[in-house]
Parts: structure tokens; sequence; C-alpha cells
């Protein structure tokens, strides 16, 4: 009777702690995007659609459903504006996901990021100067579990950066915006 109630107890034990637990571990992942960007003010206004990739690394720590899983990240979204002025090439940064699983498949969270947003500007005579300005993201996901190793993910991220510049003498800034929706795949190890 004994042995009985000490490996219920176990496996109930075990059973509950990892119910919830899904979201847990090291997960690598690759995303596309599709992403509407717009700038305004002094460089140059307008918006723009465009297509990109993402690669992402994170570790999860999970308590009781609730996770947080911190990690870097890389977002291509290669984003030409009106006269081909400006373009958006990719955002760079840490990231931080906060969320609850709901299921033992599904999970909720908030994806934050802070880190940098590269762009080039056509400052004329066909001469092309590289730049990166600070950026943050923020937004909402939702994460399955298509099998024990195999995450599937759809995410909306706004990314916004004050900092433009056009030049590093010109004090003329703007304001970039790139509001994202990514569909993407997790290998959980």
């Amino acid at each position: 009777m004994k042995k009985l109630l000490i490996t219920t107890t176990t496996l109930a034990t075990l059973v509950t702690s990892f119910a919830l637990a899904k979201t847990e571990g090291n997960y690598v992942a690759a995303s596309v995007n599709k992403s509407v960007s717009s700038v305004n003010e002094k460089i140059s206004s307008g918006r723009n659609q465009s297509s990109g990739y993402g690669l992402s690394y994170k570790y999860a720590f999970n308590s009781d459903g609730f996770f947080v899983a911190p990690g870097f990240t890389y977002e291509k979204i290669n984003s030409s504006l009106p006269k081909e002025k400006l373009k958006i090439e990719s955002f760079y940064g840490v990231k931080a996901d906060l969320g609850y699983d709901v299921t033992d498949k599904v999970s909720l969270y908030v994806p934050i990021s802070i880190g940098r947003l590269s762009y080039s500007i056509d400052e004329g005579s066909g001469s092309n100067k590289e730049h990166s300005a600070q950026a943050r993201s923020y937004g909402l996901g939702v994460s399955f579990a298509v099998s024990s190793n195999l995450v599937g993910s759809f995410e909306f991220n706004r990314i916004e950066s004050s900092s433009l510049k056009s030049d590093d003498e010109i004090e003329a800034k703007s304001t970039a915006q790139a509001h994202m929706i990514k569909f993407g795949v997790a290998y959980n190890f």
C-alpha cells in the first residue's frame, strides 16, 4: 500500500508539473514576415509593404504555466520607401517573450525587444550611406505545439524608432514604424 501511494503521488506530481510546462527550454526559430513600414518628417515620407524573414533564439523559464523567454532576434524587413531615398534593412536586438500556457499545446505571449534598426539613405549621385538607430518592438503572439519538439507561432509586432538621421552632421530626424505579421516555426531542445 505504501509503494502504491508513493508511486501515485510521484506520477501525479510529474503529470501536473509538466501539463502546463510546454514553453520551457531552448528554442531556435525561423519566420517569414510581411510588414508595412512608414516614415515621416525630414528624411522621407510615405508607406511601403515588404516581405522578409527572421531568426531568433530564446531560453524559456516556466513556473505554473507562466513563462519568461529571454533571447536574441534578427528581422530582415527590406522595405524601400518613396523615391528609393530610404531603405529600412533590418531590426536586431535582445528580446523577451512574457506569456502563459493556456493549454499544454497553446500559449499566448507578449514579445518585447530593444535593439537597432539598420537603414540606408540615398544621399544623391548614387551613393548610399548605411546607418542604424535605436529601436524598440512590442506585440502579441500565439504559439501552438505541432509535436514534442516543434512549435508554430503567429505574431503581430510593431517596431518603432524615433532617431533616424540623414547624416551625422545634420540634426534632421525622422520617425520610422513597421507593423509586422510573422509566421514562424521553432525547434525546442
